[in-house]
């Protein structure tokens, strides 16, 4: 709703002829005439070779559109099981990172804005395991970033530079967009963990060794200690 309100002061040539959603037909036409699945980020078709691939069809089309369905009526449930505005911080951030790596027509710009949202709600709930995944989402952000800026010749001493997206069997698009699908598989576990459980790791002193910190960020601790819980 905000984002129509928003619109409507740069539609209205178009709002007095009648077209009272002329951003959603922009937006609409948008996706239609863009028939790729990635060109320019680390995410899941980049792993099978499927970068800059036009090969869509309707069937793909109504997942696409059913996973992000799916993540907003997610995010819905969440709120209304809590009432906590911070879940709708993280569960937006989810929704970036996790169309970044797993949505078709992903692009560069989408994780970037997962990682400042991550580091929005990290203001409010300091989870010491959104801190990592905030780490590792930045660091992607920023290699996928520099791999194209010097890919595309922007660094070097070139006068006819030109933007230049990853090639279908890149390595470097295979190799990261694996750990970007595997970091967003892991922000899906923090997020049902936190929102729809209530187990919040808050970052505290390193008293200890920082290898074990580490070993207790990167394995499913809370999930071991629940269970252990229970059996008791």
């Amino acid at each position: 709703v905000l984002y129509y309100i928003v619109s409507l002061p740069m539609c209205l040539s178009q709002l007095r002829t009648g077209k009272v959603f002329y951003v959603f037909e922009m937006i609409d036409a948008y996706f239609k005439s863009s028939s790729f699945l990635s060109t320019d980020a680390f995410n899941l078709y980049g792993i099978f070779g499927a970068a800059n691939s036009t090969s869509r069809n309707t069937l793909l089309e109504i997942c696409n559109w059913l996973f992000v369905t799916g993540i907003c009526v997610a995010t819905a449930v969440a709120y209304y099981r809590s009432k906590d505005r911070s879940d709708l911080v993280l569960f937006a951030a989810a929704t970036f990172a996790l169309y970044s790596a797993l949505g078709a027509q992903a692009t560069v710009v989408t994780m970037p804005i997962a990682a400042a949202l991550l580091l929005l709600y990290l203001a409010m709930v300091p989870d010491r395991r959104v801190f990592a995944i905030f780490g590792c989402v930045s660091a992607l952000s920023f290699l996928n970033i520099a791999e194209l800026v010097s890919r595309s010749g922007f660094l070097g001493d070139y006068t006819e530079a030109s933007y230049l997206a990853f090639y279908s069997k890149s390595p470097v698009m295979i190799i990261f967009s694996i750990a970007a699908v595997a970091v967003a598989l892991w922000l899906v576990y923090v997020v049902v963990d936190i929102c729809f459980y209530g187990n919040v790791q808050e970052a505290r002193p390193i008293y200890g060794k920082m290898s074990d910190e580490i070993k207790d960020t990167f394995t499913l601790r809370s999930l071991r200690e629940r269970y252990a819980k229970k059996k008791r």
